[in-house]
């Protein structure tokens, strides 16, 4: 068997037996009410990029600059610091997932500059931090191919008015499902040691 979350993904495999099983999130942690680590300015945007995977620093910059009234936080390792780095992009390093958690429970908009190429599609159900943006109703603003008529919530770069509608965009949160329940499906026909209820 072949298990994929992405619909995309799974055309490329030549397998009759492949199953959908979509990503999750630790809900009763997200639920959670997290402290803000964010210091409270008066009509200012708080963006967050909660991880550096195939990250776009040119984007981030372009971010930044075109939304100086922002504040751009990005969580995670980058590699070397860019000289001319705008005033309003600030950059954690690492973060356990609680402290994300708080970033993102508190942040206005979810940033995914993903390196722009052809098969990051599937980042829009795989991505964790895509699925945190998704369940506490963030727009996102990310590359073109991220959009999809399905998640309204995903803005493209190319839309002239990109920046616009993540400021005035409101939060709408998703259902996303559960970990336990991927868990479940991977394993609904293994034995589990230890058994569900110990586990």
């Amino acid at each position: 068997m072949i298990s994929s979350a992405n619909q995309g993904l799974t055309k490329q495999f030549r397998h009759r037996n492949i199953t959908l099983d979509p990503m999750g999130v630790p809900i009763i942690q997200l639920d959670e009410m997290h402290p803000s680590p964010f210091s409270s300015v008066l009509n200012q945007k708080v963006a967050v990029c909660a991880g550096t995977t195939q990250l776009d620093q040119d984007a981030l910059f372009w971010i930044a600059k075109s939304r100086p009234n922002w504040q751009v936080h990005v969580l995670g390792r980058t590699r070397g610091e860019r000289s001319n780095r705008p005033p309003n992009l600030i950059y954690h390093g690492e973060v356990n997932f609680d402290d994300i958690v708080g970033f993102v429970q508190h942040a206005d908009i979810g940033l995914a500059p993903y390196t722009d190429q052809v098969g990051i599609e599937y980042q829009t159900t795989n991505s964790n931090r895509m699925l945190l943006y998704r369940h506490f109703g963030l727009p996102i603003l990310g590359p073109d191919r991220l959009c999809d008529p399905s998640l309204p919530s995903i803005i493209g770069y190319s839309d002239p008015n990109a920046l616009d509608r993540c400021e005035s965009m409101p939060k709408r949160p998703e259902a996303i499902q559960d970990w336990s329940e991927l868990a479940i499906a991977l394993t609904q026909n293994a034995e589990m040691v230890p058994p569900t209820d110990v586990a």
